[in-house]
């Protein structure tokens, strides 16, 4: 079955969000096949496994001047695709989580919600 995921945030954000989903598909035995970065239009880059084939996509002319849409698909039926997509979702947050704690002076209260995170 095709699944497609589109999301539409600040550019910045999106581009961060980009890497940790092409680790994911690393992690998950994809290997990168084809990138394509024209000087206008959407940058593509396609993932494949055996037979399986997802696409991932930049759009900057998607949404406002600061915002770009980021485009995730696959057209035949992936029993991971979900797992690729929730890995990614959960190390950006637990990333730029940790990143907010460190602005915590105290380490012994930062270890405290650290833990509770776990």
């Amino acid at each position: 079955m095709p699944r497609s995921y589109e999301l539409l945030a600040e550019s910045q954000v999106i581009r961060i969000f980009k890497d940790f989903l092409k680790e994911s598909l690393k992690g998950h035995r994809f290997e990168e096949r084809l990138h394509i970065a024209p000087s206008e239009g959407p940058e593509v880059w396609e993932y494949i496994r055996g037979e399986e084939i997802i696409s991932l996509s930049l759009d900057d002319s998607a949404g406002s001047q600061t915002e770009t849409g980021l485009n995730l698909e696959s057209e035949t039926d992936i029993a991971d695709f979900y797992a690729v997509l929730t890995k990614a979702i959960v190390s950006f947050h637990s990333a730029y989580t940790k990143k907010m704690l460190c602005s915590i002076p105290d380490n012994a209260e930062r270890r405290k919600i650290m833990d509770q995170l776990k």
